[in-house]
């Protein structure tokens, strides 16, 4: 299985994590829907009951924990077939909504023409990669780094007359991929730690952006489109 990756890593660098990860995110999948088949698409072949699918692997940005991290998100998506679809569907996104690792959103249905009926969604799992960097001579003064790690932001996308404004899509600056708002207009997204924030949102072919104050969560974007 290939994995394009973006901003210069050698893609045998995260293939190991990454299959972690995956391994990871089938094991609660089969939990969730036990006896029902979960299968890893590669290939054109034929679905089982729930069909899982690498998207793509995008690149959030560079971080210190233990060392230097490579930060990236792997989208999956996740289609239900069958007669048990719908009970499957709610079964697989109580499982990923009862952790906090794990974001999910929409997934069109033109995705899958090849299964009429289907239901599925995108899951979006955090991949952290260590990376290595060359060792520096030694110095006299001090070292000092600042260490920064990625946070889920939370917030609600409002019409003018202060409703929520269900359809919506939101982008942040640090994340390559947008999440859908529900009915209601709230959101999920992942992004740095900074305290101003740079959003893009998306509603009916008509995109914003918006500098949000994020010290304070969850934080409220203005719609000032039609709606």
């Amino acid at each position: 299985m290939a994995y394009p990756l973006a901003g210069g890593v050698e893609g045998g660098a995260a293939v190991g994590v990454v299959k972690t990860e995956l391994a990871a995110l089938l094991g609660i999948l089969r939990s969730a829907v036990n006896p029902e088949e979960v299968s890893l698409v590669e290939d054109e072949q034929e679905q089982a009951a729930v069909a899982v699918q690498v998207l793509a692997l995008n690149r959030v940005g560079r971080s210190r924990r233990a060392g230097p991290v490579l930060d990236l998100e792997l989208a999956v998506s996740v289609v239900c077939t069958g007669g048990q679809r719908l009970e499957n569907l709610e079964k697989l996104l109580t499982s990923l909504e009862g952790g906090s690792r794990y974001t999910t959103s929409a997934l069109n249905a033109g995705a899958f023409p090849q299964a009429p009926g289907a239901l599925g969604f995108q899951v979006h799992v955090p991949v952290a990669v260590p990376l290595e960097e060359p060792k520096a001579p030694p110095v006299r003064e001090p070292l000092h780094v600042k260490m920064q790690t990625g946070r889920q932001l939370k917030g609600v996308v409002i019409d003018p007359a202060g409703n929520g404004l269900g359809g919506a899509w939101v982008r942040s600056r640090a994340s390559g991929a947008a999440v859908a708002c529900d009915q209601q207009g709230r959101f999920e997204c992942f992004s740095t730690q900074e305290a101003e924030q740079l959003l893009t949102v998306e509603f009916r072919d008509t995109t914003q952006q918006f500098t949000a104050n994020a010290t304070m969560l969850p934080i409220t974007l203005r719609w000032d489109g039609e709606d």
